[in-house]
């Protein structure tokens, strides 16, 4: 019989040291952090606490800098992650097409939609690369830099073409005729399904940006 793996408890939840550059909300990283938010409710605080251990569940890492700035209107956040679970499903955003594997097409989509939110925390992250999701194949760490030039011989012609959709998203700027090439690439269902992620994902950017959250994120392993 196989044995279910433990879930994670509260009492995992580790503090940490401020940060140089607080944010403008103290980030809710332990129980008693939780507790000591005056104007929570009772509501409030089991959903803050459920998902703070959620991020030990999912990711096997404390939460993020980002997650724990967010607590501080937990029910929403709450609403904001299951809708951004139901999309990731959707867009198949996992594995060497997830946002984290730095080159993949969301991963583009991701890194264009938070410079142009100009969100510290979330552009490092992603230029930094993430040890769990790696890179795609032939990734170099110049393709970070090079996010500018979407003609360079570095992309490849679906690369290309998400510079170019993600750029124009951000700008009012998606002409009939790179519409017409999105659909003929993707289909009208993935173009609009790249819309919708890309504007969960920007919500966070925002967020972010508006409560100065720093880099990095801080997400070390349990150990």
């Amino acid at each position: 019989m196989t044995q279910q793996p433990r879930r994670a408890t509260p009492d995992l939840l580790q503090d940490k040291p401020q940060e140089n550059r607080p944010p403008r909300v103290k980030p809710l990283r332990t129980v008693k952090d939780v507790e000591e938010v005056s104007y929570f409710s009772d509501e409030d605080r089991r959903v803050a606490i459920s998902l703070l251990t959620r991020s030990l569940d999912v990711y096997q890492n404390q939460p993020t800098i980002g997650v724990c700035c967010a607590m501080h209107e937990p029910q929403s956040t709450a609403a904001k992650f299951a809708y951004g679970e139901a999309l990731e499903r959707l867009c198949n955003n996992k594995g060497l097409e997830r946002h984290t594997t730095q080159g993949s097409l969301h991963w583009i989509l991701m890194l264009i939609a938070f410079r142009a939110v100009n969100d510290e925390n979330l552009v490092g992250a992603l230029s930094q690369g993430n040890l769990r999701s790696g890179a795609i194949p032939g990734f170099k760490p110049h393709h970070v830099a090079m996010i500018d030039f979407p003609d360079s011989e570095v992309w490849n012609p679906e690369q290309r073409l998400m510079i170019r959709y993600a750029n124009a998203l951000n700008n009012d700027a998606v002409t009939d005729e790179l519409w017409a090439e999105v659909v003929r690439t993707w289909g009208v269902q993935k173009a609009i399904r790249y819309i919708y992620i890309m504007g969960h994902y920007r919500t966070t950017a925002l967020r972010n940006r508006t409560l100065r959250v720093p880099h990095p994120m801080y997400r070390e392993a349990i150990t």
